[in-house]
Parts: structure tokens; sequence; C-alpha cells
């Protein structure tokens, strides 16, 4: 008996990461997504016939998901507030060599489906074209450039406690548990310039390993007790 799937329970979701080592736990969700792209286009194919063939013979050529992949989300708060979270780790991971990964989770209802995985680029959170009686729409694109296709879904890990203690500065990751990996970016308040940071997990200072001070972001790949960030901006 076939145990078909509605598209109730599909997700988006991302983790800071190393490239080519994709995470298995620790991702966050995108929250209001409305609709995401097929996972990939027809087979590209390239034609080898010669002359003594009958008819025309094909081998397959490089596969394509289809260009700069688009997430269309209801434009809220927290739907916005998510996306420019996500955008901001990104181009602080870009600096230090890493990426994002990103998860597309299918309905879980009728037993394990594998989710689809790629590495990749975002783009900008862009407001679709709005008109008479209508819901204010979204779209994200995020360019694909690594690949990994279907595999087991990603896991969430033991949870661990995040606080931040922050003064006249302020986090693009303001949770208040992490498992997996962890990633946030400290900006300092107008006027203001970051000049004290520390970074605990469970009782060892890790700041020299964790903090980056010329981008101020944080990163922590394998998040094995309760953090503390303690940051002080100063004019």
């Amino acid at each position: 008996m076939a145990h078909e799937l509605s598209t109730i329970g599909v997700q988006l979701w991302y983790c800071i990461g190393d490239a080519n080592v994709r995470p298995t736990a620790g991702y966050t969700q995108l929250v209001g997504l409305k609709s995401a792209p097929s996972t990939g286009d027809a087979p590209n194919t390239l034609q080898v016939t010669d002359l003594d063939d009958d008819y025309h013979r094909y081998v397959l050529g490089v596969q394509d998901v289809g260009g700069a992949r688009a997430y269309t989300f209801n434009d809220s708060v927290d739907t916005r507030s998510a996306w420019n979270a996500m955008y901001t780790a990104y181009q602080a991971a870009a600096a230090q060599g890493k990426v994002v990964w990103f998860e597309e989770k299918f309905p879980q209802g009728q037993g394990a489906m594998d989710s689809f995985y790629f590495a990749g680029m975002p783009s900008k959170w862009t407001v679709n074209e709005r008109g008479v009686d209508a819901v204010i729409e979204a779209t994200g694109y995020v360019t694909p450039n690594q690949v990994i296709g279907f595999a087991a879904p990603s896991t969430a890990g033991v949870d661990y406690t995040v606080t931040n203690v922050l003064t006249k500065c302020s986090t693009s990751n303001p949770v208040a548990r992490a498992s997996g990996s962890y990633f946030a970016v400290l900006t300092a308040d107008d006027g203001y310039t970051l000049s004290s940071v520390e970074v605990t997990m469970g009782a060892t200072d890790i700041t020299a390993t964790a903090y980056n001070s010329a981008n101020g972001s944080i990163y922590i790949a394998s998040v094995t007790g309760n953090i503390t960030i303690e940051a002080t901006a100063t004019t």
C-alpha cells in the first residue's frame, strides 16, 4: 500500500559549517515557507551520435539543479528576521572560509523521508509584487555551489543553553539553546566599538578559537556544553 504525502510539513533549514563536510545536526529553521522549487531539472544530455547510428545516442552531462533556487515566504517580521539573520551569518561565515548548508525537509508522518541537502549562497530578502486584496509575499534566493542530494534527515542533537551578556552591542543569533554547531555575529551599537569579548563553553574559555575579531563572528563547530558569551562595546 502506498503512503502518499501532502506538502504539510515541508520545511527549509540551514546550518553554518565547513565546505565539503555536511553537518548532521544543529540546523535552524527558516520559518514561514510557502513554496519550494524542484530538487532538480531534467538530466542534461550530450549527443554522441555518429554516422553508423540509426537513432540519436546520448550520454549524461553535468546535472543542474536549476540555478538560483527561489523559496516563497509570507513577508512578516518573523520570516524576514530569520532570513536576514541567516544572510548575516552567511556573510561572516564566508570571511572565515565557512559555508551555509541548506536542508529541505519532507513530511515524516509515514516514516523517514530523506532530506535534500546543498550548500549555497543566499541573496538578500526580496519582497514580491503587491496588489489589491493580497497577501504580501517575499522570495529568498539561494544559488547552490555544492549539491549533496538526498540523505537522512538531520538530528536535533544535544541541547545546550546559550547565555548572552551584552553591553552596548547585539547578536545576530539570540537563541536560548543550541545543538550541533553555533554561529553568531556581534554588532556594536551606533557610536560604539566592540572592546571585550569572551566565549566560554562548559567551563572552558574558547574565545581564541571561536571568536573572530575582524568581523565580530562567533563559530563553534561542535557544541559540547553550555555557552556563555560576554561582550562589551565602548566609545
